[in-house]
């Protein structure tokens, strides 16, 4: 124990050498932690980045599937107008058609607007008796005409709206 006592009297460079032991441990152990915390912000910036170039892919996508959609409705309600276009010439034939056979005319001197150049004897159709059945409902040619094409284009508008329910399923 005496060989140990002049080895006490340097017992700061002992305790200084400790400390200086662990700081060395500590600042390796620290320059980890940053090489560390530098990956972590890497990788942190890579999953922003990724993030960013997967929402613009899915808004990409998304403005493609709108624009073939779009496309698809164009087309339809092409197809449409070009279906009303049809109807609407054969609806309003079969109209004129059945108005001439079915065409009722004014007894001379009936009336305001009665026509003395067209009785009802020459043209051969039944003239509108001054006092007529209670039920009788006479619509001029224009009106029916009017009505003929408005009849045509709601249900051409009723099939398109369910064509388009159709895609849907």
């Amino acid at each position: 124990m005496t060989a140990l006592l002049p080895m006490l009297r340097f017992w700061k460079y002992g305790v200084m050498a400790l400390l200086l032991l662990a700081l060395a441990v500590q600042t390796g152990r620290m320059h980890h932690w940053h090489k560390r915390a530098d990956a972590e912000a890497a990788a942190h910036k890579q999953t922003i980045a990724n993030y960013r170039g997967a929402q613009k892919a899915a808004k990409d996508a998304a403005l493609a599937a709108k624009a073939a959609q779009e496309a698809l409705y164009a087309k339809k309600a092409k197809e449409a107008d070009d279906d009303l276009a049809r109807t609407r010439r054969v609806a309003q034939d079969a109209t004129a058609r059945y108005a001439a056979e079915h065409r009722c005319l004014r007894p001379e001197g009936a009336g305001r607007n009665a026509s003395p150049a067209h009785p009802a004897a020459e043209n051969h159709n039944p003239g509108v008796p001054e006092a007529g059945p209670g039920d009788a409902v006479v619509v001029t040619t224009d009106d029916l005409h009017i009505c003929t094409d408005n009849s045509v284009k709601l249900m051409a508008a009723h099939e398109w709206v369910l064509s388009l329910g159709n895609d849907a399923k």
